[in-house]
């Protein structure tokens, strides 16, 4: 995926009043060293290239320490429309892309991996406690695309923000699924619902349009 293509996407058709360009790096994802965060100068756990001081944290740090932090680096572009919603979409090392929307009270955040496919959506209302998050698994075969669709509910006080830019930055699913509490399963086949036989935690069996029967082994 381009990244400059991704940051440019405009996801409203309402008139643009401010946007900006951040380099940005999650200060607990960077190997432990006591000397990074004395770069964070405003103390928000982010390196930043414009700060809310305007300051450019990450240039400073690499330069005066002679080290690269590239391969850490996530690319966002936030953009304030004039119906007052807010769009934030961020590129992660991985590939990972996601874009968060904010209007009032209301959030939602999509995650995309680096094969464009949404790997999970998060819902949350911030004049409630119940949160909303669908994770999608998915296992080619032989042409064929098994998608495992889990919806879980968490407690927005308990759930922290950081899980997505952990999935950014990792792309494993725990750092999704901890702390929520499993509602519903559903099972996709090529992007069709699809009814499963599960064998055993790690089996499943089902049958396709034209009737031939698949086994999934997922993990």
């Amino acid at each position: 995926m381009d990244t400059k293509k991704i940051l440019s996407y405009n996801v409203s058709n309402n008139e643009i009043r401010h946007e900006m360009y951040n380099t940005r790096i999650a200060l607990w994802r960077l190997p432990y060293d006591k000397r990074f965060k004395n770069y964070d100068s405003d103390d928000d756990k982010w390196l930043e290239s414009n700060n809310h001081h305007r300051e450019n944290e990450i240039e400073k740090l690499e330069n005066e320490l002679n080290i690269s932090l590239t391969k850490y680096k996530a690319y966002t572009r936030t953009v304030q429309y004039e119906d007052d919603s807010i769009h934030e979409i961020t590129k992660y090392p991985t590939g990972n892309v996601v874009k968060i929307y904010q209007k009032g009270d209301f959030t939602s955040v999509t995650i995309r991996d680096n094969k464009d496919r949404i790997v999970a959506e998060k819902y949350y209302n911030a004049q409630s406690n119940d949160g909303r998050k669908v994770l999608y698994k998915y296992y080619e075969q032989d042409g064929n695309v098994f998608t495992i669709v889990r919806i879980f509910s968490y407690d927005t006080t308990k759930n922290k923000p950081s899980d997505v830019i952990n999935y950014g930055y990792t792309s494993l699913y725990s750092t999704l699924e901890n702390g929520c509490e499993l509602e519903k399963e559903y099972y996709l086949l090529n992007g069709k619902s699809v009814k499963v036989k599960q064998e055993d935690e790690f089996t499943y069996k089902m049958r396709d349009s034209n009737g031939k029967k698949l086994v999934f082994e997922v993990d």
